[in-house]
């Protein structure tokens, strides 16, 4: 990740998307850093039951998709607040898809989330509603960067990989899969909508050197396994988020 800009900044460089930020203050600010999106082609239709139905598959080229993204939460913090790193701090592996709302709005929907710290977890329940789980995750460089994540849900996840050439070129897919700014989750028996914003993803190619992948029983169905039909690896970007808004429900 580049040298970090205040939100005013981010605030100013946006016409990397298809549509402006939010009216209204953010409320939240992070950082997804040492990013590692791992990336599935699987089958709409078995997809459709675990989306709600407020929420349509989002196709490309008539292909759905599905990414295990693991990566490290930094600086997290309300806007009226400074960063405390015992809370603020932690490493996080996500499984989403892709949807679009009645209304069009593109964005990601979670079918699992998991993070390491338990305090972590217990305040992003309360303050964001989304369905954060403790999990025991590390990584680090010994010798190459290695990720490791257990969750209570059955998944594991093990690699062993390396960032490469900068990818300045990137396709359609590429950017359809990592330039999404709007995030849906189910809560309380309505869909719900959180937008952000951030620069564009600064996009490297990944060598995997070791890769085991073993979902959680409940998305075995989907047929995720060791071979990922593409991957990304990124240093980081900057995130502000807004209050959630209501979709349905």
């Amino acid at each position: 990740m580049t040298e970090p800009l205040r939100p005013s900044e981010l605030l100013e460089r946006t016409g990397h998307r298809s549509i402006p930020p939010p009216l209204g203050r953010w409320n939240f600010y992070q950082e997804w850093v040492d990013v590692i999106f791992l990336h599935y082609q699987v089958d709409p239709a078995i997809l459709r039951s675990m989306v709600p139905q407020e929420l349509e598959i989002d196709l490309l080229e008539e292909k759905a998709w599905v990414s295990v993204v693991a990566f490290t939460m930094r600086n997290v913090r309300p806007s009226w607040l400074p960063a405390w790193s015992p809370v603020s701090d932690f490493h996080e592996v996500n499984v989403r898809t892709y949807v679009r709302s009645r209304k069009g709005t593109a964005g990601v929907y979670f079918l699992s989330i998991d993070a390491a710290k338990w305090v972590s977890v217990a305040l992003a329940r309360i303050l964001s509603a989304l369905p954060y789980r403790k999990a025991d995750i590390g990584r680090g460089r010994a010798p190459n960067t290695w990720f490791e994540a257990r969750t209570k849900a059955g998944m594991h996840l093990q690699l062993e990989y390396r960032n490469t050439r900068p990818m300045i070129c990137t396709t359609l897919l590429d950017r359809w899969l990592v330039e999404r700014y709007a995030l849906f989750e189910s809560y309380r028996k309505a869909v719900w909508c959180y937008e952000v914003h951030h620069l564009p993803w600064p996009l490297h190619a990944l060598r995997i050197d070791h890769l085991h992948f073993a979902p959680s029983e409940d998305l075995l169905s989907l047929g995720l396994s060791n071979k990922p039909h593409l991957t990304h690896g990124s240093s980081g970007v900057q995130v502000l988020s807004w209050p959630r808004t209501r979709v349905s429900g």
